[in-house]
């Protein structure tokens, strides 16, 4: 049992020896090195599905790299791409939560991450 402390004061802390703190912290280390293994590699984000996507869900009002025909009600993808304001994580949040006169096309993030590496594409990145 431990001795008791007097009411109103917070409990002491023991160090950890020097030691025994190095042992923790290589095991913290693997552990956190093992969890991100065992997530193993990200899908990579695929620019032709992107451009797949916009060919099919953006044409109507975006001009689309490689069509001939497409919508000019807005501005054309490689405009913003383009544009040095509308990076990838600006396009990501722009599709996650568009804004009228843009539909929600509800895409799931990784259609979401294609359509920005087309616009990476586009722009040169």
């Amino acid at each position: 049992m431990s001795p008791r402390m007097p009411a109103g004061q917070p409990p002491r802390l023991r160090a950890v020896p020097p030691p025994a703190a190095a042992i923790l912290a290589a095991t913290i280390a693997a552990m956190v090195a093992a969890m991100v293994a065992a997530a193993g590699p990200a899908a990579a984000a695929d620019a032709e599905a992107g451009r797949r996507i916009a060919e099919q869900w953006c044409a109507s009002c975006h001009m689309v790299e490689g069509r001939r025909s497409g919508g000019d009600a807005a501005p054309a993808l490689a405009g913003i791409a383009r544009d040095p304001g509308r990076g990838p994580g600006w396009v990501r949040a722009w599709l996650n939560a568009p804004h009228p006169p843009m539909p929600d096309l509800s895409l799931t993030r990784a259609e979401i991450d294609d359509v920005a590496a087309y616009l990476n594409r586009l722009a040169g990145r």
